[in-house]
Parts: C-alpha cells; sequence; structure tokens
C-alpha cells in the first residue's frame, strides 16, 4: 500500500491531467451535438476493433479444436460410406466384413516428401486402439500404412515409399492392377500388371480394390494420365506402361483416418497360414 501511495504521489500531476481531460470530454460531449456524436463514433469504431480482434484471437486458439472435432464427424460419414461401397458389391451386406471398418482421426504431426522413402508421424497410438499394418486415408485416397507405434503416436510409411504398393483397379473396365509410387514425382505413380489388351483410356478412374482389410474398397486414388503400348519397365511387353495423377497432395497432409477392421487379424493369419502374399 506505502508503494502504490509513493507512486499516486510521484505521478500526481499526470493522473490530475487525465481527469480533467475526462470531465473536460464530459462537458463538450454533454453540451455539443456535434462533438457528442464525434466521440461516440470514435468510442465504437474503437471498440468494434478491438472485438474484432478479440475474435480473430479466440477463432485461430480454437481452430484447431474445431478442426478435430469435424474431423472426428468425417469418420463416422467415411464409415457409412465404406459400408455402403461394400454393401454395393457382391459382398453379402449383413456381413460382419460389411460392418467392420471404423475410422479414426488423426493429426499429422510430421511428413516427408524428399525421400526416396518417406514416412509420417501421427498423434495417435496404441492408447487409441492403433496397431502396425492399419492403412492411412484420406477423403482423396490412400496415404499410407502403420509401421509402428507408441502409446500416444505413431509412425506410417507413406505411400511415396518404396516398400508399399496398393491393389488398385480400374473403375471403369474392372481391371485389376497394383499402384506403386516411382519415386521423384510426388504427384504420379506407376500402375503395374494391365495387360496390353485391355483397353485403358486417358482419364480413367482409378480406386482401391479392396481384397483385405487394408484400405476400404472404392477409395479414390487417381485418374490415368500416360499410357504407353510399348513395354513395361516390370513385366515387358506382356503389360502396358501407365502413370496415374494421384488424388491425394502428399505436401498438405494435415488431418487423416486411420482404418480398422474387425476381421484384419483374422485375414492376416489366414494369409500367414496358405502362404498367400500380402497386398494392400
Amino acid at each position: 500500500m506505502r508503494q502504490l501511495l509513493l507512486l499516486l504521489a510521484r505521478y500526481r500531476n499526470f493522473f490530475l491531467f487525465l481527469f480533467l481531460e475526462a470531465v473536460a470530454w464530459g462537458l463538450i460531449q454533454g453540451s455539443n451535438a456535434y462533438q457528442s456524436a464525434f466521440f461516440f463514433t470514435l468510442t465504437n469504431n474503437i471498440a468494434s476493433s478491438f472485438n474484432q480482434a478479440r475474435e480473430s484471437v479466440f477463432q485461430y486458439l480454437y481452430l484447431q479444436k474445431h478442426n478435430e472435432v469435424l474431423a472426428e464427424e468425417n469418420a463416422l460419414l467415411l464409415k457409412r460410406l465404406a459400408q455402403h461401397s461394400i454393401a454395393g458389391s457382391n459382398k453379402r451386406p449383413d456381413s460382419l466384413y460389411t460392418r467392420g471398418y471404423s475410422f479414426i482421426a488423426a493429426r499429422v504431426i510430421q511428413n516427408s516428401v524428399a525421400f526416396e522413402n518417406n514416412f509420417i508421424i501421427l498423434d495417435k497410438g496404441i492408447d487409441d486402439g492403433i496397431e502396425p499394418g492399419m492403412g492411412v486415408i484420406t477423403a482423396n485416397g490412400v496415404v499410407g500404412k502403420i509401421r509402428s507405434c507408441t502409446k500416444n503416436a505413431s509412425v506410417a510409411y507413406s505411400f511415396l515409399h518404396n516398400d508399399l504398393s496398393v491393389s488398385a483397379r480400374v473403375k471403369r473396365l474392372g481391371v485389376l492392377g497394383t499402384l506403386k509410387w516411382g519415386r521423384g514425382n510426388i504427384t504420379e505413380a506407376n500402375l503395374l500388371y494391365i495387360g496390353q489388351h485391355e483397353k485403358i483410356a486417358l482419364g480413367d478412374t482409378v480406386v482401391t480394390a479392396g481384397f483385405n482389410a487394408v484400405y476400404p474398397p472404392d477409395l479414390p486414388l487417381g485418374v490415368i494420365s500416360h499410357i504407353n503400348y510399348g513395354s513395361s519397365a516390370i513385366g515387358g511387353s506382356a503389360f502396358l506402361d501407365l502413370k496415374v495423377r494421384l488424388s491425394t497432395n502428399y505436401a498438405t497432409l494435415n488431418h487423416v483416418y486411420i482404418v480398422k477392421h474387425k476381421l484384419a487379424e483374422q485375414i492376416n493369419k489366414l494369409q500367414q497360414q496358405a502362404a498367400i502374399p500380402k497386398t494392400d
């Protein structure tokens, strides 16, 4: 209290000046309509600017939370879409396979695109039900596959990785192949093992085949952007050399969805027992 009194005593002239200024402003706006309107407009503008600045700060602070809520809602929509897609295929609509898909929203903590083998770090881990081998997607297509997990984070192979390939289907024809990144260009991949006799056209849509529990069927992968009827780099003259313009922008990943399926463990055990090569 003593320090406060000393401060007031030291700056008493300044505080007196401010008090008299406030009284003068009150007298002016009380007796002069123009000055009163001017002062009212000025204070409103200042208050409005302050409120807008405060609202912008609050929106920035809560934007991440809003994004997470939207991501969770989108995960539910993706689940319904997957069920609808499988129900429209030759699988029984009431099967466990149909009901088995669920999606866990996650945020990208770190992402690389500049290397031959790229990885993505996500903010969900074992405590969230994440396990190695689960697929990672967005609404635009395949992102990668979980490699390892800790309690609260996961590392995923990016699709831009030499060890990752995806079972694909040309939607218009139903022709099956394998989509694999060819290094260098992160917007393009190679569609492999499509025979020379197939009537592939530029612009044909390529989607996931959905042969296992890693990725849902009919998830967009991209469109055919290049056709070479000469020898394919893999398979020689028996297959077309096809390029696919990818639907996923790997340089701007933010929120993704981790794919979980009730039958994943059973399918993996059957593949191991029958020595069937795994395809994503």
